[in-house]
């Protein structure tokens, strides 16, 4: 390393060696073209992470070269400028030596120092000498060398000359005008000026030849830094290009996502709209199926009461068969009746068909807008039609225990007109008047309870047509009492039938007695029919209300998680928002 930065007289320049160098950098034309060529087969946010990349990579290597080449400079300096002072030390060391010799002889034929100090000065001189002579031939050839080694070869012949004279004369000089007298001495004086003459020959030289190597230094000093800022320049100018191209990507890639971000926004606005309306309804639903489960909460509890006392009317029935050969007087009497109740039940029946196309009408008005709700409400009406019939065979019911009450005080006048065989007649004829008056009782009762379940009923229509938007999620379930009503329906069928078959039953007592008894157990089943069918139209209230809470409870989830969305939805739009702000920001 050390021989590649002496310094030549033929030296060449370091130019080729940089120029090639750059030969080797791509013109600015040739990297548009390339980048360009990148451009149209990478995505933005790849183009602008490789311009990145170029550009770091490239300020990283304008930043080593530079570095570098000043790092050999300095190198170069300071091993060339080592080399210069220990010239310059040594040739200064020659020619104090030298003088310092002159002196030292001087002294020495004035008696104050012996040959000896002139030998120490003379051998320390002459080490010098070899190590000036040994730096200077490590340097390669150069114009003055010839004169320089010439010169510094003439010392050493002067040196050898005065050392063999030095050899010959005595330890000390007593007496000075001898001492000059001597051919030695004098031979001696004469080599010691030649030695200073040459000294400072060698040290004049010295500096001669140091001078232009100082100049070449500095001027590769210069060139390096020439280059150094030849290569800062370039690289800026190429580290703006990358600027401006990765500038250009941002603010595009900027806008493009400002207006994703600003569509996002509008679209989730929307998304919170259409969210805060369903979140509305699925509320308003809840509070209806709510109020409808107390409705039905309503309905089981007034059916149950009617179970109860439709078998205390079986009971009283059954009691009443016993006594039925004393009613043989009032059959006629309760087949008028019961021709009465059926006429009433046959009117009731026209009123209440009346009444059902008049709903059927409201239906189909209502089935245009929402169909799953206004089968709901349907049935919820025909549920209370067949209430109002039950109402009316409890009015029956109640006209009859009247009319057997009427009969058993006939019986117990007839029997109080027999006697002592008539007294066991007239207790029959009480105990089946304290029948009746309990049934009408019960009968009262039960009507005050239907008409409990019917104002609620009407209530529950209200309410359904009011949850219009809350009822479609219930439809699949509502079709279940479609059939409870069915079978309602097909109840009152039958109680109807079985008044027709008491009527007849009736008409039987009037003509035998003796099959009266029998026929009281026809109705005390026909009664049990009555009680088992009440007690099916009960479990389908259960069972509606136990889907109802059903309905209920998936709503409530519902409604749960539209809440959840609701609440994320919020969170998304801030979110969207920061975006759009932060984007907008760029």
């Amino acid at each position: 390393m050390l021989k590649k930065f002496k310094v030549k007289s033929k030296q060449k320049s370091i130019y080729p060696s940089i120029k090639n160098l750059f030969k080797k950098i791509p013109i600015p034309s040739s990297i548009k073209l390339f980048f360009k060529h990148r451009q149209t087969s990478l995505p933005i946010h790849k183009q602008i992470s490789h311009a990145f990349v170029y550009l770091i990579t490239l300020i990283l290597f304008v930043s080593i070269i530079t570095n570098f080449s000043l790092h050999l400079s300095s190198n170069n300096l300071k091993k060339v400028e080592t080399i210069i002072n220990e010239q310059l030390i040594l040739s200064s060391k020659i020619q104090f030596y030298s003088l310092q010799t002159n002196i030292t002889f001087q002294r020495y034929l004035a008696g104050n120092n012996s040959i000896h100090d002139v030998k120490k000065n003379l051998t320390v001189m002459d080490e010098t000498t070899k190590s000036f002579l040994q730096s200077f031939h490590e340097q390669d050839n150069y114009s003055e060398k010839k004169d320089f080694l010439k010169e510094i070869q003439s010392f050493q012949t002067i040196y050898k000359r005065l050392q063999e004279h030095i050899e010959h004369l005595p330890t000390t000089f007593l007496d000075r005008t001898k001492a000059t007298k001597d051919t030695l001495v004098l031979l001696s004086l004469d080599r010691v000026e030649k030695m200073n003459t040459s000294s400072n020959k060698i040290n004049t030289y010295t500096v001669n030849h140091t001078k232009p190597i100082i100049k070449k230094i500095h001027k590769q000093n210069n060139i390096y830094s020439l280059l150094s800022i030849i290569i800062g320049v370039l690289s800026v100018a190429i580290s703006l290009y990358f600027v401006f191209a990765i500038t250009s990507k941002v603010t595009a890639f900027r806008d493009h996502i400002h207006l994703l971000t600003k569509k996002l926004l509008h679209e989730t606005n929307d998304m919170m709209e259409i969210s805060s309306t369903v979140k509305d309804d699925a509320t308003s639903s809840n509070e209806n199926l709510f109020s409808i489960s107390r409705n039905v909460a309503f309905f089981h509890s007034g059916a149950d009461e009617i179970g109860t006392n439709i078998d205390q009317v079986s009971d009283g029935i059954s009691h009443v068969s016993r006594l039925n050969q004393e009613l043989t007087h009032s059959s006629t009497k309760t087949i008028d009746f019961v021709h009465q109740t059926q006429n009433r039940i046959y009117s009731f029946s026209g009123e209440l068909k009346e009444n059902i196309t008049a709903i059927y009408h409201i239906v189909e008005s209502l089935h245009e807008n929402l169909l799953q709700i206004t089968e709901a409400s349907d049935e919820v009406r025909i549920l209370s039609d067949k209430v109002n019939n039950i109402q009316s065979i409890l009015t029956s019911i109640t006209n009859i225990s009247k009319k057997t009450n009427l009969l058993a005080l006939n019986a117990s006048i007839e029997a109080a007109h027999a006697g002592e065989y008539g007294r066991g007649f007239t207790i029959v004829a009480e105990e089946i008047r304290s029948l009746a008056n309990q049934s009408s009782q019960n009968a009262q009762e039960i009507e005050c309870i239907i008409k409990e379940l019917t104002q609620f009923s009407t209530a529950t229509i209200k309410m359904l047509n009011e949850s219009t938007k809350g009822a479609v999620t219930s439809i699949d379930k509502t079709k279940k009492i479609i059939t409870i009503f069915d079978e309602v329906d097909n109840l009152f069928s039958a109680v109807v039938h079985d008044i027709e078959n008491i009527k007849n039953l009736t008409a039987l007592v009037s003509q035998s007695s003796s099959k009266t008894t029998h026929e009281s157990e026809q109705m005390k089943d026909y009664s049990q029919n009555i009680t088992a069918k009440t007690q099916t139209f009960l479990s389908s209230i259960q069972e509606f209300g136990s889907t109802l809470t059903t309905i209920i409870n998936a709503t409530q989830t519902s409604l749960n998680g539209i809440h959840h969305q609701f609440k994320l939805l919020g969170d998304q739009k801030k979110n969207i928002e920061n975006i759009y702000q932060a984007v907008k920001n760029l």
